[in-house]
């Protein structure tokens, strides 16, 4: 069953602060009964069953998704908006707040607007792609999510001027690294 997609996405267009809060809560809701599913399900065999652990880390995929999606449809401006609303949310009782906080930072940090300040200004400005690079590894560290910190460290720092994920190109002239971070501790 995929009880948990109900809440994915709402259909309207642009939300207002209190409309995005309540999205929002609906990927938290999710992300968090996913994150404790396996281990309060199976905390009698003190192992997580592989096929509720699938399902869960699909879930919580699911909402990574949705937040992607709603990131790229939305419009720089709005989603700008809604990735800085999701960033000063407080954290909830689990970890699922900080978490769709970070996977909302990296989407906007992956749009072509933002990309495209690695290019126009220097290193030494702020970036669009960087802050909210940055803002998506502190919310990870801040749930203590040092793997999930770790792998948005590797591909913040795998934009190349020029390149873009994958080897795809970018709007980046040289061939050098974007983001010149040295280590996930070092952002």
């Amino acid at each position: 069953s995929v009880a948990w997609a109900a809440g994915l996405v709402r259909t309207e267009a642009v939300w207002d602060q209190e409309e995005f809060r309540a999205q929002m809560e609906n990927w938290v809701a999710i992300w968090e009964a996913a994150s404790a599913g396996p281990l309060l399900l199976d905390a009698a065999n003190a192992s997580p069953s592989s096929s509720l652990e699938v399902r869960n880390l699909s879930a919580q995929a699911a909402v990574v998704a949705a937040a992607q999606q709603v990131v790229e449809s939305a419009g720089f401006e709005t989603a700008s908006k809604y990735a800085a609303w999701a960033a000063d949310a407080p954290r909830s009782q689990g970890n699922g707040t900080y978490a769709v906080a970070a996977a909302l930072a990296e989407a906007l940090a992956t749009l072509p607007e933002c990309l495209a300040e690695l290019r126009l200004r220097a290193e030494v400005q702020t970036r669009c792609t960087q802050k909210w690079y940055k803002i998506a590894i502190q919310k990870l560290f801040s749930i203590d999510d040092r793997a999930g910190a770790e792998r948005v460290w590797r591909r913040a720092a795998s934009l190349h001027r020029g390149v873009g994920y994958s080897g795809t190109v970018g709007p980046l002239p040289e061939v050098e690294a974007a983001i010149p971070w040295p280590s996930v501790l070092e952002t």
